[in-house]
């Protein structure tokens, strides 16, 4: 199993267990009777609700590991990698909802707040991303000036050494 794969998954399923207390606190009792996360009311979570959104963070760090492996998809551009990995996580949630129970297939309600809550997890993650190549990008940036910098006096050095009677000074 791939570091990476396991870090993700922890980092996904922390980031679920947050949101999903902070729910329990804001609507846990009101949405009791509606959701199977919400069956203790604002007494907290139930072992199999944390359970389901272990396997399911596993779930979307393995889409994350399929799609960005460069194994399957080593051609395919990152904008459809990234676009492939979204329709596959959304696909695999709505079957959580079916098969967990999250909320009612019926509820108009429950689907507007998978789609709102989904869509403002990619906003951030997207937002994440950006920023993290932006950074990335200055720092390698200084470096590649720092490496000119560095190759630009070893050249000149270089010459200096090369001529015996001092003509390039």
């Amino acid at each position: 199993m791939n570091h990476s794969f396991i870090k993700d998954t922890m980092y996904i399923f922390a980031i679920d267990i947050l949101v999903l207390t902070l729910m329990v606190f804001l609507f846990g009792e009101s949405a009791k009777g509606v959701s199977t996360m919400f069956r203790l009311g604002s007494e907290g979570l139930a072992l199999e609700t944390i359970m389901q959104y272990f396997f399911s963070a596993a779930v979307i760090a393995g889409w994350k590991s399929l799609f960005f492996s460069g194994k399957i998809f080593k051609n395919m551009m990152i904008l459809w990698r990234t676009i492939g990995m979204l329709f596959a996580i959304m696909v695999s949630m709505v079957c959580f909802i079916a098969v967990c129970g999250w909320f009612p297939i019926s509820n108009v309600e429950g689907w507007i707040g998978f789609i709102v809550s989904f869509a403002i997890c990619v906003c951030v993650s997207v937002g994440c991303m950006i920023l993290k190549t932006h950074i990335q990008s200055c720092k390698y940036e200084k470096l590649l000036k720092k490496y000119q910098r560095r190759e630009g006096a070893e050249h000149d050095q270089a010459e200096r050494q090369c001529d015996p009677i001092g003509t390039n000074s």
